[in-house]
């Protein structure tokens, strides 16, 4: 990904929602046609991600804000966000409006857009790995000390031993 940014190597496997999918999603029975009208392909895609970064955020911290990139990140997840976005809402419009000057994009473009994020802040996550606990390590007496159990006798001639 370092070598060729540009190249788009994420695939993932969406659900794709369109004028002539979600009435079936009202003839079978699975929603009514409210909820068929929130259906956008990538929104499954991009909720499923937000859930993993929850489910793991031990592995995914939040940027530090007085990090100089911090901004580049929360525009990243913004872009993946917009997946789940209702197209006609505000919410949207406003993002939109942030990249694309003469037309709303496509929900290909979108998708696309997302995916390169999802590279973007892996190799976020390359450059600001996640913070490791400091590992404590009990002191251990030396070999002439006497043993921690209270005999008496010298760590090397006891536990030392």
């Amino acid at each position: 990904m370092l070598d060729d940014p540009e190249q788009l190597r994420l695939a993932p496997l969406m659900q794709v929602w369109d004028d002539t999918t979600r009435p079936q999603v009202v003839e079978e029975g699975l929603g009514t046609a409210e909820d068929a009208a929130q259906l956008h392909t990538g929104a499954s895609w991009a909720l499923g991600f937000f859930r993993a970064l929850e489910d793991f955020a031990a592995d995914w911290p939040d940027a530090d804000p007085d990090d100089e990139h911090a901004e580049i990140y929360g525009e990243l997840l913004e872009t993946v966000a917009a997946l789940a976005m209702d197209p006609r809402s505000e919410e949207f419009r406003t993002f939109a409006a942030k990249g694309w000057k003469e037309a709303d994009p496509t929900r290909d473009e979108l998708v696309d857009e997302a995916c390169f994020a999802v590279q973007d802040l892996r190799v976020w996550w390359i450059d600001h790995p996640p913070k490791r606990a400091p590992l404590r390590v009990a002191e251990t007496p030396g070999r002439n000390d006497p043993c921690h159990c209270g005999s008496g006798r010298k760590y090397k001639k006891c536990h030392g031993a």
